[in-house]
């Protein structure tokens, strides 16, 4: 018997898209959660924007155990079967290990899989036939843990631009480049060549905006030129023809 045979309503593979997208497919609207965690270091993940606030790895745990609750909606499995002792959100030690940040990351990809072998083959009706109906139907929360991967994607990525601008390795809020020093001069050379194609793109972007603010001030002063002749009267002529008349909507006299 084909597994698939299960997954014929097109709303079920509506809801595997969805599921893909908010974690680990390509999408329009920029880096998906697994996206996101790809090149961390164990340092960037343990690291804090402030006191109480959270990082990285408890993210990436947080997001892991919401796809185990849906998942566990689905299947009926039974409470307390999450890796991890707690809920919602969890405190990592510090300092993260190398291995430590890898079993946190496999820990998400892990549930990731689960969630996504329920929704396709699960009985279509576990995902429809919640108790009470609407809010809580399994398919509604499906719905929200991709929503939820997509959410804390972005906060990821924040995190690691203040990650680098905290520890000069980005651009400063005024827009400058910081050449962080090294003690080791084997990484000396490349962290120059680095910087300096920073600095050099950091520019050719300047310049890029500069020329796009031109052309729009240019076009923008174009247009309030041609609509005050409009409003006066003054039609310009098109290849020696003057309009006989203009639309009295637009203020004009005929």
């Amino acid at each position: 018997m084909n597994r698939t045979s299960n997954s014929t309503p097109p709303q079920r593979a509506q809801l595997v898209r969805l599921i893909h997208e908010g974690y680990d497919k390509k999408t329009w609207h920029g880096p998906n959660l697994k996206g996101t965690i790809r090149r961390v270091t164990p340092e960037q993940a343990i690291w804090r924007t402030g006191p109480g606030r959270k990082n990285i790895a408890e993210i990436v745990v947080h997001c892991a155990y919401w796809k185990y609750v849906v998942r566990r909606r689905i299947r009926g499995d039974k409470r307390g079967s999450f890796p991890l002792k707690g809920s919602n959100w969890f405190t990592i030690p510090s300092p993260l290990t190398k291995d430590g940040w890898r079993d946190l990351a496999a820990l998400l990809a892990g549930e990731h899989k689960s969630l996504l072998s329920a929704v396709e083959f699960s009985p279509w009706s576990r995902l429809i036939d919640g108790p009470g109906g609407g809010p809580r139907q399994a398919a509604y929360h499906v719905y929200g843990v991709a929503m939820h991967d997509v959410y804390h994607a972005g906060q990821i990525q924040t995190i690691k631009a203040l990650y680098k601008q905290n520890h000069g390795l980005g651009p400063t809020p005024d827009g400058e480049v910081n050449c962080p020093a090294t003690r080791d001069p084997r990484n000396a050379l490349q962290l120059k060549r680095n910087c300096d194609r920073m600095k050099a793109s950091r520019a050719s972007l300047r310049k890029d905006v500069s020329v796009t603010k031109g052309a729009f001030n240019g076009a923008y002063q174009s247009h309030l030129d041609l609509l005050g002749s409009f409003r006066s009267g003054n039609v310009p002529s098109v290849m020696g023809h003057r309009p006989a008349c203009v639309h009295p909507a637009m203020g004009f006299q005929r």
